[in-house]
């Protein structure tokens, strides 16, 4: 009998079905099922599998092989299971057997047992602030619940940090095991952005509000920064409406205190409305004097 034979595939098997072939027929004939359970068999099937599935050694039997088998003597030698299993292939056995708790007795490396935990899960918050406070720096309280209680923690929110940045705060996290220590608070912090002010990079991006006369002729206009800070903007003539006037070193702090970004004002020209009719006669000479001159 072949070695295809006692696989029970063909001479052109793949890899494949010669592996599918063998978990079948082990799974059939190991000697711990009482139907069919077979040892020689077994060792016929091992000896058939550990020559086929490798390259080498199927490609030196099909060149030798004369179509006559003579399986290896069985034994009964040795440890119970060693005996029984040993010519097993582990990947093959660990899906046979994948509740079993014996690989020493195949010489298997001992799984490691999972570590007792030492302390609780770290737990995941997120804390919603304002630009100022990341501007500035400020403290927020935050509630946690741990069982029944619930707890109130201060978090102090560094200056300059940003959005999506993440606080830990070491064994502050609510404990599931009352037991053990607590894991880690990881506070993700979100910065709300205002409809008048964000943060672009290092830069805080603002709008600076002047009228269509002042883009015309340019003017000096004083702007409030978030920290209370009046800054005297020159706003030169002929600036157009959404163009930036940029404020240097006047943005959000950079990390590691090196220095601040920009601070970015977007002029918003606002229209002239209910002028006195002398000022409308006015402009309107002035346009139709610029007309001409353009002509």
């Amino acid at each position: 009998m072949s070695l295809y034979q006692v696989l029970g595939v063909s001479p052109s098997a793949s890899p494949e079905e010669i592996k599918k072939a063998y978990k079948d027929l082990a799974k059939k004939y190991h000697p711990d099922n009482k139907e069919t359970g077979n040892n020689d068999k077994m060792q016929e099937i091992n000896f058939a599998y550990d020559v086929l599935k490798d390259s080498k050694k199927r490609d030196q039997y099909d060149l030798s092989s004369s179509g006559n088998y003579n399986p290896f003597q069985t034994g009964t030698s040795g440890n119970f299971y060693t005996h029984r299993y040993s010519n097993i292939p582990e990947d093959i056995l660990r899906e046979l057997f994948p509740d079993a708790t014996f690989d020493h007795l195949f010489g298997f490396p001992q799984r490691q047992q999972k570590p007792k935990e030492t302390k609780n899960k770290d737990v995941y918050i997120s804390l919603a602030i304002s630009i100022k406070d990341a501007f500035l720096g400020s403290e927020k309280l935050a509630q946690v619940k741990e069982g029944t209680q619930i707890k109130t923690l201060s978090i102090t929110i560094p200056k300059g940090i940003r959005n999506g940045m993440k606080l830990r705060l070491a064994g502050q996290a609510p404990r599931q095991n009352l037991n053990i220590p607590a894991g880690d608070l990881i506070v993700q912090i979100v910065i709300n952005n205002q409809s008048d002010l964000a943060i672009v990079s290092d830069n805080l991006v603002s709008i600076l509000e002047i009228s269509q006369i002042e883009a015309i002729t340019g003017t000096e206009k004083e702007y409030t920064n978030i920290d209370g800070e009046k800054i005297l903007v020159d706003v030169p003539p002929g600036i157009r409406h959404s163009e930036y006037v940029t404020i240097e070193g006047k943005g959000m702090p950079k990390a590691n205190n090196k220095g601040c970004g920009n601070l970015l004002l977007q002029v918003q020209t606002t229209p002239l409305k209910d002028l006195p009719l002398r000022l409308k006669n006015k402009l309107k000479k002035i346009n139709d004097e610029l007309n001409n001159n353009l002509k």
